[in-house]
C-alpha cells in the first residue's frame, strides 16, 4: 500500500511539523461494496486518497448507459489516477462533475476537504505548489493514459491489463472491464478465451 505521505513527498518533501499541519485534518472514511462516493453532477467538495480497496468511476452517456473511465486501488503500480477518487474539474472549477464513482469493493478513503486545502494553499506556498503539481500530474497522466488506450487493440488494451494491473481481472465485474477498454463483454470474453490457457 502506498502511503499518502508517501505519495506527496515525490513532488513537494514537507518538513514532519508541516505535514502535522494536514494530518490533523484528515477525515478517514469508509464505504461498503455497491455505494456511491458521489454521483454525476455532484459539486466535489473534497478530495479522496484509496487507503484500501476498489472504486470504479464512470461516465453516463445517452439512454443512462454507464462506462468504465477508470479503476482507482492502491498498490505499487497505481498512479494518481488510481489512487485519487475526484473529479478534478469539477473540485478545481467548483461546477457540477460529469463523472460517478461506485465502490466495487467495500474500501477505507482518507478525505481531505475543499475548504482544508484552500486553507493550506493561503497558509504556504508548498501546499499551493503540491496543488499545482497534482494537476499537471494529473492531466499529463490521464493524457497519456487515454492515448495509450485508443493507440491499442482491445487485446492488447486486455494485456495491458492482465500484466500490469493482474489483481482486478478477478475483481472487476466483466462488464466494467470491456467498457473500461472501450469493448463489448461478448468481445471481452472472446479474447480471454483466445489469450487464457484452456483448464
Amino acid at each position: 500500500m502506498i502511503a499518502l505521505k508517501t505519495f506527496v513527498d515525490r513532488y513537494v518533501a514537507f518538513e514532519p511539523e508541516e505535514w502535522a499541519v494536514l494530518e490533523e485534518k484528515l477525515v478517514y472514511v469508509n464505504y461498503q461494496k455497491g455505494e456511491m462516493i458521489h454521483f454525476t453532477h455532484d459539486i466535489w467538495d473534497a478530495l479522496y486518497f484509496i487507503r484500501s480497496g476498489l472504486v470504479r468511476s464512470c461516465l453516463v452517456a445517452g439512454a443512462g448507459k454507464a462506462s468504465t473511465r477508470q479503476l482507482h486501488f492502491n498498490n505499487n503500480n497505481a498512479t494518481i489516477l488510481n489512487l485519487f477518487v475526484v473529479d478534478y474539474a469539477s473540485m478545481s472549477k467548483q461546477q457540477p462533475g460529469t463523472i460517478g464513482f461506485e465502490v466495487l469493493e467495500a474500501c477505507e478513503l482518507v478525505r481531505i476537504d475543499m475548504d482544508v486545502i484552500n486553507d493550506l494553499r493561503n497558509a504556504s506556498a508548498k501546499w499551493e505548489k503540491l496543488s499545482r503539481r497534482l494537476l499537471e500530474a494529473a492531466y499529463i497522466e490521464s493524457s497519456t493514459f487515454y492515448q495509450s488506450i485508443i493507440a491499442r487493440s482491445a487485446k492488447e488494451n486486455y494485456l495491458h491489463i492482465r500484466d500490469n494491473m493482474s489483481h482486478l481481472i478477478d475483481l472487476v465485474p466483466q462488464y466494467h472491464l470491456a467498457t473500461y477498454i472501450g469493448i463489448t463483454p461478448v468481445s471481452l470474453s472472446r479474447i480471454k478465451q483466445e489469450l487464457e490457457p484452456k483448464k
